[in-house]
């Protein structure tokens, strides 16, 4: 009996419910990327690859200086209106819940173009 040929599988959808991946521990908004390539096709997806990435990492390096500037901005108008010392408007700053957002989002936009970075690096070395 002849063996029947077998069928090609095609991936019509992909449904991932949970990713795991510690580069770092405990690094609360860590990203791992899910990378899909063709086979012959390496040199352009990485090309690709490599620019979406830094697109990524100007983007957020431009929103991080936009919110320190914002709490920076905050933080002196804390000063004149409280008629405080500037390291006195700092610390009052950190009560205050439009610059406790701003800093938070500044931070949150350093660790993005960080692990932008990183993944450009690592790029590098393929």
């Amino acid at each position: 009996m002849a063996a029947l040929p077998k069928k090609k599988r095609v991936m019509r959808s992909l449904k991932i419910g949970e990713i795991s991946a510690v580069d770092v521990p405990a690094n609360e908004h860590a990203t791992a990327p899910l990378m899909k390539s063709a086979h012959g096709a390496e040199g352009l997806s990485i090309a690709k690859t490599r620019e979406a990435y830094s697109k990524q990492a100007n983007e957020a390096a431009t929103m991080r200086a936009e919110c320190e500037a914002m709490y920076e901005k905050r933080v002196a108008t804390i000063e004149v209106n409280e008629k405080c010392s500037r390291s006195d408007a700092y610390g009052k700053a950190a009560s205050d819940a439009f610059a406790i957002q701003c800093y938070e989002l500044a931070e949150r936009c350093r660790d993005r173009e960080a692990a932008a970075r990183e993944l450009l690096m690592r790029l590098g070395d393929v």
